[in-house]
């Protein structure tokens, strides 16, 4: 029945699927640089590529880059960058041949021996999270137009369809000034950054997204007593994307991620130069729902129904916000801390479960600390720090899927007996997404009519898990009639109930 059929674009999300990467090989020392003495620090970020989808399946290529923060034979702290690419393919379900995606990732352990003064062993293991959104076809049939005698029964989808789209990569250029006090800076040792939107809207035909660099500085300095000092910066950004049929009003959601970083000090050194890359995909959605047929019967003529299964995910909430966790660590069996002069810290992928108007995020931090003992040696220590936050977030449910990123803003230590007392603020987000799992009718097709079944009354015993609609379509009634002379029946039956149906001639 051509006339039941519908056809609507919709924007299918899959996602939340953790997969881990691990990557092994060798980091060889950059010609010109001086021969490592003693490594104090391996520091990793990883970032995914472009994201292929396959039927159940993802694959991304991605690349591994390693700041290495070493002494050389003098004593004069050196630093450099290797980076390494690699592939994976994780089992993603619902994922589809065609469809786009994006993965997020985190470096959830480095490991490093040295071979010699200018070669590195590494063993990395990278957390993949991967997420598959991208516009489909979804065919159904709806009861508008169905003929008399075919009895219908639908349900409400929730669907989201993609408004506009758009994607810039934004430039920054700006010099930050040290924080009073710290010393002048002579190298960059260590960078590190991530994008955090403030706001994203729409206007006509265009896109709109506020944000900001939150960066975590290493410098080296020419003063004995503090040779390496930390600092965080901030830098602003902004950007109008051009998007042809953006209306004001709708959800807008920003993908961002920082694709280029170099920071270098200015000749006096009391500034650092910031040079970065910020590539935005922007995308605003709309939400409606529709009406499908699930189930379908004629009272005169045999019916097939074409049956497809559907998956859906559409977003249902959102929140964020940022917290601050302490810890008091002890470094063990190695040098007490006199002074810690950087520390830094990455989170694992996240687990996240919604409860009611509530989340709780779990994740590990890698705490990596240098510091300066009591003979005045450079020291560091990694320390993994289980992280649990329960926070508030309206809207969610225990029936609702999360999707979780968690960003270190700021990270302190300060020495505290045999060990450090660490302080970390963090940034969260979740959003919520409400899934539907059902099969739904693609096509009717009516074939030959039914033989007329004799007049009668028949006393019906309802079955365990029989349902009203049930019943109605195996003796090709309606369930208007069982209702008028069973009132009390309910849409769910009890075992054994006594059930009178009327059977009527067709026609």
């Amino acid at each position: 029945m051509e006339q039941l059929r519908a056809n609507e674009r919709i924007l299918r999300h899959t996602g939340g699927t953790l997969s881990q990467a691990f990557i092994e090989g060798e980091v060889a020392l950059p010609v010109g640089k001086p021969e490592m003495a003693k490594v104090l620090m391996v520091r990793g970020r990883a970032q995914a590529g472009s994201v292929e989808s396959l039927e159940a399946r993802a694959m991304t290529d991605g690349t591994l880059t390693l700041s290495i923060c070493y002494l050389d034979e003098e004593g004069t702290l050196c630093a450099f960058e290797s980076s390494s690419t690699f592939k994976h393919t994780a089992d993603v379900p619902g994922a589809q041949a065609g469809m786009r995606g994006y993965a997020d990732a985190y470096v959830s352990s480095v490991e490093m021996s040295m071979t010699d003064g200018r070669r590195l062993n590494i063993a990395a293991v990278i957390d993949l999270v991967f997420y598959i959104q991208d516009e489909v076809d979804l065919a159904y049939c709806s009861a508008d137009g169905a003929p008399e005698d075919l009895v219908t029964r639908g349900q409400d989808l929730e669907l989201v369809r993609r408004v506009a789209r758009a994607t810039t990569a934004t430039e920054m250029d700006e010099e930050v000034v040290l924080t009073q006090g710290l010393p002048a800076a002579a190298q960059v040792l260590l960078s590190d950054g991530f994008a955090k939107v403030q706001q994203a809207f729409a206007e006509q035909d265009t896109l709109c997204v506020e944000g900001e660099l939150k960066l975590t500085l290493t410098y080296a300095c020419e003063d004995e007593q503090t040779p390496i000092a930390q600092m965080f910066a901030t830098v602003p950004f902004s950007d109008m994307l051009h998007a042809p049929g953006a209306q004001p009003g709708q959800q807008v959601q920003v993908r961002a991620t920082v694709k280029d970083l170099y920071v270098s000090p200015n000749e006096e050194g009391d500034a650092l130069h910031v040079q970065a890359v910020c590539a935005l995909e922007v995308e605003e959605e709309e939400s409606f729902t529709r009406n499908a047929l699930v189930d379908a019967y004629s009272l005169c003529h045999d019916v097939e129904l074409e049956m497809e299964p559907l998956y859906t995910c559409c977003r249902c909430a959102d929140a964020k916000g940022t917290t601050t966790q302490r810890e008091t660590i002890s470094v063990g069996e190695n040098p007490i801390p006199a002074r810690v002069l950087a520390a830094f810290a990455s989170p694992s992928a996240v687990k996240a479960v919604a409860m009611e108007d509530r989340v709780t995020l779990e994740s590990v931090l890698t705490c990596q600390m240098l510091y300066m003992d009591r003979e005045g040696q450079l020291c560091n220590y990694t320390y993994e720090w289980p992280i649990r936050l329960e926070e508030e977030a309206a809207g969610f449910t225990t029936q609702t899927q999360v999707q979780a990123t968690l960003h270190v803003e700021q990270i302190q230590g300060v020495p505290a007996g045999a060990g450090m007392d660490l302080r970390v603020l963090l940034a969260w987000q979740v959003e919520g997404y409400r899934e539907q799992t059902m099969s739904i009718v693609r096509q009717v097709e009516c074939g030959e009519e039914m033989q007329t079944p004799q007049a009668g009354i028949v006393v019906y015993f309802a079955a365990e898990g029989d349902q009203l609609w049930d019943v109605a379509k195996r003796y090709k009634t309606s369930i208007a009639d069982i209702e008028k002379y069973n009132p009390d029946c309910a849409e769910h039956l009890e075992k054994g109930q006594k059930i009178i149906l009327l059977c009527r001639k067709h026609g």
